[in-house]
């Protein structure tokens, strides 16, 4: 099959290559790139192509539309439009041009394939119904047409001629229908006779009548197709004397319009076809995206969970509530709490991404202090550089502290990088934070740096991919999934910046993320330099608070109940333990239907919600204790491991006065208890 060429007129380079790059991929030539419409004519005299791709926004004189009408008036080539624009205006003027196409920027290859090979086919088609036309005109035009008179006397025809070439159109000759006055209503088909019959009697009474079109059966029995147009005749009184009519043989005429109609018929059934198709797969996409995001979900309630109690076990052991513990136990119990952090990270990591990726994730901008931001990142490293010795290095440069982003994924970009250079740096080396406020471009330069192994150049490439580590393989030094800079990467370019890498093997890397810098309207902070925030205590060790001699609770005084609503186990145990040792009575409900009557019977002072429960699941139970009016103001918080957007609306549209994702730390637990316990 030949290879369909295709030209792309676009005056944006990157977006032309983008193009360039997926019509390759879909098997299509492009044998030139031009950036304005004098350019694409001058190509076209070049390059024979099957299609242009316009671009409605073009530098120069001449705009897309007004380049597409001056291609139709010289070459008969398909337009499709690809354009940012969707104004009416922009519409009503691109449809004068009838293009074949119209795609809104930025589109999908699914999108680019479906319109090129519609347009196309379209194309195709179009062509050989004009040739069909074209072949239909030079039939007409050599059939020999043939006229009649009738005479009329006393509103009745009396006397019919017939020329000669009625014999190339019905078979008879004019002798025969002089033979057989009603010769010529016998030869019109049964069907369409009272049409015939109805404008002989308009004729007769004298009113203008138009041309009919009907089938007659020719004297070898074939039929055809005529057209009939009389004309009256009058005398100078007025009076209907005869009339004249025309008969064409309009057969080749009617069976290309109904070879043409079965066509578009065709044509029809076939675009709804592929419109089905389509669909089809847009709705098996549509299955299998909704079937990955039941899946993380189940996932990440899977992972959850188990975490849940490990973490949870791990603080509660942390607070020598089961018993004091010696140096190495309290350290063997911090090991397994940063393990369980450091998964519960990557699980986040996963799901961020497959937000991104579903359009699901959405940025909180609020006021953002430079300097907070900064210096949290900064301690959130400062542990691991400390136990490798690294030198560290901030600087902050240029008027303003405050501005307009989403203050955690800010800090997650900046602690992703940050920890990529604590990690790839050797013992002994140094690593840095500069920022830089330039307040002429409006922007926010944050610049990552470090002395540690480096990158190659052919590696740089392939950084901000996910699930890509470049030392993969199974003796590798450095931990990770390969999504911390995936994720940078997207989140950097949903606030509007963009990040770069400089690297060299041996020679350290920078990592350069600029954000548009919009001045929060709340006012700003001091504008002192902060350099001397590292160079005093750049990384101080954390001090860990010291364990006094152990004492149990005393529980004998019956607390405030709190009703557990949970199916797991090993949850079940933890949270009745801490929560007994920490002075409360607990009640257990392992479904729905327990929670239910167990908040009617013991009217707890506060209810532990798990969401995903057999039998009756808690956003039911919720909804039901929610209608009780004995039962409707206890606090209800949704202790849950669903994670996933619109989980915590569920929860709360439900009537859960809190969310809480687990794992949850238990001593922030506590503390929300007990702000609903004592609201003042």
């Amino acid at each position: 099959m030949t290879e369909n060429s295709i030209l792309i007129v676009e005056d944006e380079i990157i977006v032309a290559e983008n193009i360039r790059g997926k019509l390759r991929q879909l098997g299509y030539h492009v044998p030139d790139i031009v950036v304005s419409g004098k350019a694409a004519l001058e190509a076209l005299m070049r390059h024979p192509v099957d299609l242009v791709l316009m671009d409605i926004q073009l530098s120069g004189a001449w705009d897309g539309i007004e380049t597409a009408t001056r291609i139709r008036e010289q070459y008969d080539i398909p337009i499709i439009y690809h354009t940012a624009y969707a104004d009416e205006d922009t519409l009503q003027r691109a449809k004068l041009t009838e293009p074949f196409g119209y795609l809104l920027k930025p589109f999908q290859i699914r999108e680019l394939r479906s319109n090129v090979e519609m347009a196309l086919y379209k194309h195709r088609t179009d062509r050989r119904l004009k040739a069909s036309e074209e072949r239909y005109r030079h039939i007409t035009e050599a059939i020999t047409d043939y006229i009649y008179t009738v005479s009329i006397q006393n509103g009745e025809a009396v006397h019919t001629r017939h020329s000669a070439a009625c014999v190339a159109v019905t078979g008879y000759t004019p002798e025969e229908f002089q033979r057989n006055p009603h010769l010529w209503i016998e030869m019109v088909i049964e069907d369409d006779r009272d049409l015939v019959l109805q404008q002989a009697e308009q004729i007769v009474a004298g009113r203008d009548v138009f041309s009919i079109e009907h089938r007659i059966r020719r004297k070898n029995g074939t039929v055809c197709w005529i057209k009939n147009t009389p004309v009256l005749c009058y005398d100078h009184q007025g009076t209907l004397v005869a009339y004249d009519g025309l008969v064409q043989d309009i057969t080749e005429r009617r069976e290309s319009e109904l070879a043409l109609q079965q066509e578009r018929e065709s044509l029809a059934q076939r675009i709804e076809e592929r419109t089905c198709e389509l669909k089809r797969v847009n709705a098996e996409l549509a299955r299998a995206a909704r079937m990955k995001d039941e899946f993380l979900a189940t996932m990440s309630h899977e992972f959850r969970t188990p975490l849940h109690t490990i973490l949870g076990m791990a603080e509660a052991l942390g607070e020598e509530l089961f018993g004091p513990l010696t140096s190495k136990q309290q350290g063997a119990i911090t090991n397994i709490e940063e393990s369980g952090r450091h998964l519960l990270a990557l699980i986040q990591d996963i799901l961020d991404l497959a937000k991104i990726e579903a359009g699901r994730f959405e940025l909180n901008i609020t006021p953002v202090s430079v300097q907070a931001v900064c210096q949290s990142s900064l301690r959130f490293v400062k542990q691991d550089a400390l136990k490798k010795h690294l030198g560290v290095s901030f600087s902050l440069t240029g008027e303003g502290s405050i501005f307009e982003a989403d203050n955690r994924r800010v800090k997650q970009i900046l602690v992703n990088l940050l920890s990529n250079a604590v990690k790839f740096t050797p013992e002994g080396g140094k690593f840095g934070l500069d920022v830089e406020i330039d307040n002429t471009r409006q922007l926010i330069h944050f610049c990552v740096w470090d002395t540690g192994i480096g990158i190659a150049r052919k590696d740089i490439a392939r950084l901000f991919l996910p699930f890509v580590q470049l030392d993969s393989t199974f003796t590798r030094k450095h931990s990770g999934t390969g999504l911390g800079l995936s994720l940078v990467s997207r989140m950097v370019k949903m606030h509007g910046g963009s990040i770069a890498v400089e690297s060299e093997p041996d020679n350290g890397s920078r990592f350069m993320v600029t954000l548009p810098w919009k001045k929060s309207d709340i006012g700003s902070e001091n504008q002192e330099a902060i350099t001397s925030y590292i160079s005093e205590s750049p990384l101080s060790a954390l001090t860990r608070p010291e364990h006094g001699n152990y004492e149990q609770p005393s529980i004998t005084v019956p607390g405030p109940m709190i009703l557990i609503a949970e199916d797991q186990e090993p949850n079940i145990d933890l949270l009745s333990q801490y929560f007994q040792l920490k002075g409360y009575q607990t009640v257990i409900a392992r479904n729905g239907f327990e929670a239910i009557e167990q908040t009617r019977a013991k009217h707890p002072a506060i209810i532990l919600m798990d969401i995903q429960m057999p039998g009756m699941d808690g956003i039911t139970a919720i909804q039901h204790i929610r209608t009780d009016t004995d039962m409707k103001t206890i606090p209800i918080i949704a202790l849950t491991a669903l994670a996933m957007p619109g989980d915590k609306e569920k929860c709360l549209t439900a009537g859960a006065d809190e969310y809480l994702s687990k794992p949850v730390n238990l001593r922030e637990l506590c503390d929300l208890i007990q702000k609903y316990r004592d609201p003042s």
